[in-house]
């Protein structure tokens, strides 16, 4: 939730959160995502010493909590002010035990140490996964924008005005929970139609919070196929090696594709399997800014 300091201490200050103030921004947060999503919002909190300082204490909770907050089995007693009142309380005890054990004025057994650790890890991986929600939001917004113009003919490719008909694909299984199919579609450039194959756009929300898919079998070796070299690439196209992908309790090999980037300075980072005690984890392919 990126709003200016001076918005969380006017919650009702619609020029700040819009109609409704931030009970109306909270429903709509609620309506934008689905219910068993899980929404990450920073609460603005007075600093323990400096009144000119203020905190922001990450709350992580799904997304329905959000539209009700007086429900007691999302925030406990008290609703979410009792909840925000517990965090302030948390973090102001983890601070003061950090700033006397620094000076040297109480001992901190080692349990409490893990936790002030633990809870500053924790702050600036809330920071990580929003600057790369919203670096993801960015590149999605520009993949999608991503004009299908088509391209004059070449006089040696005559093509029809129409694409031809699309072709039959398999669509494998969900790589996460959050996952969104995007169908094959025809793509002119260069006076030819290209075949843009179907693939699963995975929200970087469903990386960060390892909703991917989970495996106990480790993936099979990346295939080798000596394949015959292509004369030259195709103008604003980007060929996606083909990677093993997990579909119906088994690993099945994706071919390789073309597709269009969200702009010419875009790559592809392409997918993998990280390997976890047990199993192995699936990282979706991603386009990058190198």
């Amino acid at each position: 939730v990126n709003r200016p300091c001076n918005c969380y201490g006017r919650l009702k200050d619609e020029s700040c959160w819009g109609e409704g103030g931030y009970e109306g921004f909270l429903r709509r947060l609620k309506e934008q995502w689905p219910e068993e999503s899980i929404c990450r919002v920073q609460h603005m909190a007075p600093h323990p010493e400096n009144p000119r300082a203020q905190w922001l204490l990450p709350i992580k909770k799904p997304c329905k909590c959000f539209g009700d907050l007086q429900n007691r089995k999302c925030w406990g007693e008290g609703g979410y002010e009792g909840h925000v009142r517990s965090v302030e309380k948390r973090y102001k005890k983890l601070y003061l035990e950090s700033k006397a054990r620094r000076g040297g004025k109480i001992k901190v057994s080692d349990a409490d140490r893990a936790e002030a650790e633990a809870a500053v890890k924790a702050m600036e991986l809330e920071r990580r996964r929003a600057e790369a929600a919203r670096r993801y939001e960015i590149l999605r917004k520009r993949e999608t924008a991503v004009s299908l113009k088509t391209e004059p003919a070449n006089d040696d490719h005559k093509l029809p005005a129409k694409p031809p008909p699309p072709k039959k694909e398999l669509k494998p299984d969900s790589p996460s929970k959050n996952a969104k199919w995007i169908p094959g579609y025809w793509h002119r450039t260069g006076g030819r139609w290209h075949w843009i194959s179907g693939w699963w756009r995975v929200p970087q929300t469903d990386v960060s919070a390892g909703l991917t898919v989970k495996t106990n079998v480790p993936p099979p070796p990346r295939r080798r196929k000596k394949m015959r070299r292509r004369s030259r690439a195709v103008a604003g196209l980007v060929w996606i090696p083909g990677h093993w992908h997990w579909h119906r309790g088994k690993y099945i090999w994706i071919p390789g594709h073309y597709r269009v980037p969200p702009s010419p300075h875009h790559i592809w980072r392409p997918p993998r399997w990280r390997r976890v005690p047990g199993g192995a984890v699936f990282v979706p392919g991603a386009w990058v800014l190198p």
